[in-house]
């Protein structure tokens, strides 16, 4: 992800992430701004996923700090907002990054066109293997490409109506 990119995301947010948990996947690790409280719901993962995810996470001062490259980023919020935020940036912002819902109220900020089905179609070529060969599944609306390049698709039963409208089959919750 080029840092200019990076850079105006977090212009468009005014450098405003403690009140939008934030979390900056990179090549090396995952970061956020210290002072950043993670909030999941009981829907999404147990306190004790919650506080093992927050222990892989470094804490940083300043974004300036960080040293690595971004791969996405994640921002969490209630699924109502998540669903405006995304809809209000792929509509007003300038650069190679769109906003994509991947459930629960988590948008992952990716640039365009380097979604899952692009890192798919890399491995297939990689291993000489063709979409036939493929069974996906999906929950969440950043799992739209992927589920389209597969032969065999699967949307969990709680996923979002878009997934479901687009999977050949429904697997069981993800909690099942």
């Amino acid at each position: 992800m080029a840092s200019n990119d990076v850079e105006k995301l977090l212009r468009y947010f005014n450098y405003d992430l403690l009140d939008k948990p934030t979390i900056f996947d990179g090549a090396k690790s995952a970061y956020m701004l210290s002072g950043t409280k993670l909030h999941f719901g009981k829907e999404m993962i147990t306190e004790e996923e919650q506080a093992a995810m927050e222990a892989s996470i470094h804490r940083l001062n300043r974004l300036e700090d960080l040293d690595d490259d971004f791969i996405k980023i994640t921002m969490l919020l209630s699924p109502e907002e998540a669903n405006q935020v995304s809809q209000a940036f792929n509509r007003d912002f300038d650069g190679n990054l769109v906003a994509v819902p991947s459930g629960f109220g988590a948008i992952d900020f990716i640039q365009k066109g380097m979604h899952k089905a692009w890192g798919l179609k890399h491995l297939l070529n990689h291993w000489d293997l063709n979409e036939a060969n493929v069974m996906a599944f999906g929950d969440g609306d950043n799992d739209i490409e992927l589920l389209r390049k597969t032969s065999h698709s699967y949307a969990m039963e709680n996923a979002s109506p878009a997934l479901l409208q687009v999977a050949d089959q429904i697997a069981p919750h993800h909690k099942d």
